[in-house]
């Protein structure tokens, strides 16, 4: 039976005077700094990018800053080269890691020959595995010399600076196991003579064996062929649009299983998905029929695999060799939000179509404007709140990626759930809860377990909204090669944190009237907000990403934090727990 859900009046709850943070272990650390004194958790303020930085700025958008589930590594760009970090003639790129307490950069493109023009001597980071531990780098010339003219593709080693060449033009990055021993990746170019030619396909590439050997075709269909139309990890077939790739703007985490026994790819051509086992070397249907099917996603280990076809949702059982209609009879899903990836009990999905029962209306009351919000659970489908087709909410079920400066995180998608599916972060402009927002975005947080519904940007001050909140952007863009699309953790793995940016001061500190970032917390009965950035700083701080448990959050600002930072430019920060 279908939860009811509780909305919560204003969804705040109270606002600390004082962070949450007594007792700290380093609490000396943080009255040195000052600042830190008022962020809870025990956090203090580590500067990630390096002091010296050629009187440039450390800079990070949507796409590009990527923190390692662990919060030891984080990527960032400059316009400018930094001083003794080696890097191309174009934007450069860094990794920043901690070690024994310290935070130390290395650039991640190769240095190209200054003499040469920019189509000569080019070099982009097009992606990077989940723990940073590896990037797939774009080059032309090749790094080899005497290699012919063009574009090549390399895998970095983060660890050793060592390149390892892929093949000819542009490789872009789609998933790898929990060890990145194994990596799936899209080539335009026919890298082996079993490849589709003319088309984009997806490979394999194995650490694990001989060089000879690393390099398989992963998008291979039942009769041991490639498809005519192409292999790709995401949509496929018209879902790609013209796009020729799908790592050219959709999400494609959890295309392999975590153990790397099992690789999910689409025909370019049909749209149809299928399931390759490399081990096996087979290869079994997950759609089947005449119409498309439309990738949404798939659980950490493989086992479930949810799609669409036409207006309905579907799960697939891989165990079973099953599907399961989650919707049925053309119930207009719009997308989904996300799924619970441990054990893919949860879906989030719009609809415009009535599909619960304790939904508030009618289906007369389903206009082409409006989306209704769902959750569904081993069977049941609960109605949370209706979203709006038509502005910014859109972008909570987009299954692509837009640089779009302006849009809610650059044209992202702009909801998130936690691995267990009981969670549910998601932006509207929508008045969802009591709180009168003006119709500025706001972000909510819904729970599964107890239907609750509360705003976690809403002022606790029951004050009308005067700015939006958002995941994360600065408006700026970096231009450049396609790289694969992420999502920035702005939701904690267990849920209890949330991290978002606004201009609207939500707490007394907060008197500078620039963007900042905060923290809520699930405390009590309607959470806490405190502020990451100090509310201070006469430009805006923005958010840049976070580790999976919420410990590290990594965000950008012009303020000096620590001693050591006495330079009037733009820093990367790490507000770490105990740092």
């Amino acid at each position: 039976m279908a939860m009811l859900l509780v909305l919560a009046a204003t969804g705040m709850g109270t606002w600390a005077a004082s962070a949450r943070a007594e007792g700290c272990p380093n609490e000396q650390l943080r009255g040195q700094e000052g600042a830190a004194l008022a962020l809870p958790d025990c956090r203090a303020y580590e500067q990630v990018s390096p002091v010296e930085k050629n009187f440039t700025d450390a800079l990070g958008e949507a796409d590009v800053v990527q923190s390692s589930p662990a919060g030891n590594g984080v990527t960032f760009f400059s316009h400018a080269p930094f001083p003794e970090v080696l890097s191309a003639t174009s934007t450069p790129f860094y990794l920043s890691t901690r070690a024994d307490g310290e935070w130390s950069t290395q650039g991640l493109v190769p240095p190209t020959d200054p003499r040469s023009p920019p189509a000569h001597g080019s070099a982009f980071v097009l992606s990077l595995t989940e723990d940073l531990s590896a990037a797939i780098i774009d080059t032309e010339p090749g790094l080899e010399a005497g290699m012919p003219p063009g574009r090549y593709s390399y895998l970095r080693d983060n660890a050793t600076g060592t390149f390892q060449l892929l093949g000819p033009g542009i490789a872009t990055f789609d998933d790898a196991t929990d060890d990145d021993s194994r990596i799936i990746f899209e080539s335009g170019e026919q890298l082996l003579p079993e490849a589709a030619p003319n088309v984009v396909n997806l490979y394999e590439w194995d650490g694990s064996k001989p060089p000879s050997e690393q390099l398989s075709l992963a998008g291979v269909l039942p009769d041991g062929k490639a498809p005519s139309g192409g292999s790709v990890a995401g949509p496929g077939g018209p879902a790609l649009g013209g796009q020729g790739r799908a790592t050219a703007g959709f999400y494609t985490q959890n295309t392999i299983s975590a153990d790397g026994s099992r690789i999910f790819f689409s025909d370019g051509g049909t749209g149809q998905i299928y399931m390759r086992e490399p081990q096996a070397a087979r290869t079994i249907p997950v759609s089947a029929g005449i119409e498309p099917a439309y990738w949404r996603a798939a659980t950490v280990d493989g086992s479930m695999v949810f799609y669409t076809v036409g207006e309905d949702l579907y799960r697939f059982d891989v165990a079973s060799k099953t599907r399961e209609a989650l919707t049925s009879g053309s119930a207009g899903v719009l997308g989904t939000l996300g799924i619970g990836t441990e054990s893919g009990s949860y879906a989030y999905f719009v609809a415009t179509e009535v599909l619960a029962g304790n939904e508030n209306g009618n289906k007369e009351s389903a206009e082409s404007e409006q989306g209704n919000l769902y959750e569904w659970h081993d069977g049941a489908t609960t109605f949370i709140a209706k979203l709006s087709t038509e502005g910014s909410d859109r972008y909570d079920w987009r299954d692509f990626y837009s640089a779009n400066p302006g849009a809610v995180a650059h044209g992202g998608k702009s909801s998130r759930v936690t691995p267990s599916g009981t969670t549910l972060l998601f932006t509207s402009q929508a008045q969802l809860t009591a709180y009168a927002n003006a119709e500025f975005n706001e972000l909510y947080l819904y729970d599964a377990t107890s239907g609750k519904l509360t705003c976690v940007s809403c002022n606790p001050s029951g004050a009308p909204a005067t700015s939006a909140a958002y995941l994360t952007g600065n408006q700026l863009s970096l231009g450049g090669e396609p790289r694969n699309a992420f999502l920035t953790r702005n939701l904690s793995d267990d849920g209890d944190r949330v991290f978002f940016q606004t201009k609207e001061a939500l707490v007394s500190q907060d008197a500078n009237e620039q963007t900042d970032v905060y923290e809520w917390e699930r405390e009590g009965a309607g959470g806490h907000l405190y502020l990451i950035s100090t509310g201070q700083s006469g430009d805006q701080s923005y958010f840049g990403d976070a580790s999976a448990n919420g410990n590290n959050v990594f965000f950008f600002t012009r303020q000096s934090l620590v001693g050591q930072d006495r330079a009037d430019n733009d820093d990367l920060y790490d507000a770490r727990v105990e740092g």
